[in-house]
């Protein structure tokens, strides 16, 4: 006799009950992975100035004013290169700039500046001020002066109170040349210089400067004529410098006679 429990086929087993799922303590929980720092930006890169665009004509006369095999060819080059104006300031600077220990070529270089007389050659003109060799920072004073340039003032003005002359007189004659109010009272001073060539510098710096009427600087008349060419511009009023000690004229020795006991005289 079979007895039908009501079960269905295939579920003979009873299903085992489901255990609830208990809560994870948070210190068995797995950490969440660190956040990754944000990225570091790279510093932009400064740009860089894009090199002057130079023609082949410049070019040219810029490889025989650095290369020039005589002095005609350096000579030739730089009057070319004058006649070129802005055109070869920019690389004619960049020549400047990497000639501060040859002597010979940062002085011609920089005179060229000077005659070019474009405001882009203060910069490097007023830096070369500071050069080791005086002659390359006398150079530079010169054509500062050349140009009439303003911002070079407090550099020139630093030169004067140097100890040598050649690089004062360079600093003078360079202010002398600048249009500046305040030129007038530094060049006075000057003109009481114990340095005679000093004295000319500031003479003609003053007698340089514009001046409403004619103003007479009086100068020792040994100046060797300074006081007739101060008169003869218009130049500012300035005190008159003590007169220098006149030195008494030597009298040159006398001819001698030929006479015929001297065997070494030259008939």
């Amino acid at each position: 006799m079979k007895f039908n429990l009501g079960l269905k086929k295939g579920a003979g087993k009873p299903a085992e009950p489901k255990q609830a799922e208990l809560p994870v303590p948070a210190a068995e929980k797995k950490a969440a992975p660190p956040a990754r720092p944000p990225r570091r930006e790279k510093p932009a890169r400064p740009e860089k100035k894009p090199k002057p665009v130079v023609d082949k004509e410049v070019q040219h006369l810029l490889k025989a004013f650095t290369g020039g095999k005589s002095w005609t060819d350096v000579e030739t080059a730089a009057g070319k290169l004058l006649g070129k104006g802005g055109a070869a300031v920019e690389p004619l600077c960049e020549i400047l700039k990497g000639a501060e220990k040859d002597v010979l070529m940062a002085r011609n270089t920089a005179y060229l500046l000077g005659w070019i007389g474009d405001e882009r050659a203060v910069e490097p003109l007023t830096h070369l001020l500071k050069n080791y060799n005086p002659h390359i920072r006398q150079a530079a004073a010169e054509s500062l002066g050349m140009m009439g340039s303003r911002a070079a003032m407090p550099a020139l003005l630093d030169m004067l109170k140097e100890n040598e002359p050649t690089l004062r007189l360079a600093a003078a004659d360079a202010l002398g040349r600048i249009d500046d109010p305040s030129v007038k009272d530094i060049l006075a001073g000057l003109l009481k210089d114990d340095n005679l060539d000093l004295r000319w510098a500031a003479a003609r710096g003053l007698a340089r400067r514009a001046a409403a009427g004619r103003i007479t600087v009086k100068l020792p008349e040994n100046e060797f004529g300074l006081e007739k060419e101060a008169e003869t511009a218009p130049p500012t009023a300035v005190e008159a410098a003590p007169p220098e000690p006149q030195q008494a004229e030597e009298t040159p020795p006398a001819e001698e006679t030929k006479s015929d006991d001297n065997p070494f005289q030259n008939y």
